[in-house]
């Protein structure tokens, strides 16, 4: 199973000379993956310690910015329904926040 961390580990070995089938063999992942990371880490105009000092996350999304998409944990705001009920009587913003937030558990 390829994770965030095989990416990490790549980077690793990639640094020290091995080659992509060797990688592939020690990390059981496979030789495409090990070329994608090595020409992503070629194209990468940093120092070796600057991409390594990336976070496991950093890397993931750096090597596969098609699939690392970070999920909103917020519903979006209904504007109308909050300046609609804001205009009524006793309905204050900390309320409005409050139903927000138990709709969003």
């Amino acid at each position: 199973m390829f994770n965030k961390t095989k990416v990490r580990q790549i980077v690793e070995l990639l640094q020290k000379n091995l080659s992509d089938r060797e990688i592939s063999n020690v990390l059981e992942v496979s030789r495409n993956s090990v070329a994608r990371i090595r020409q992503i880490s070629d194209s990468y105009n940093g120092e070796w310690e600057d991409f390594l000092m990336m976070t496991d996350d950093e890397l993931y999304c750096f090597s596969y910015p098609d699939k690392f998409k970070p999920k909103c944990s917020y519903d979006p705001v209904d504007y109308a329904y909050v300046h609609k009920e804001l205009s009524k009587v006793g309905v204050t913003e900390i309320l409005l926040w409050e139903e927000y937030c138990e709709k969003c558990k």
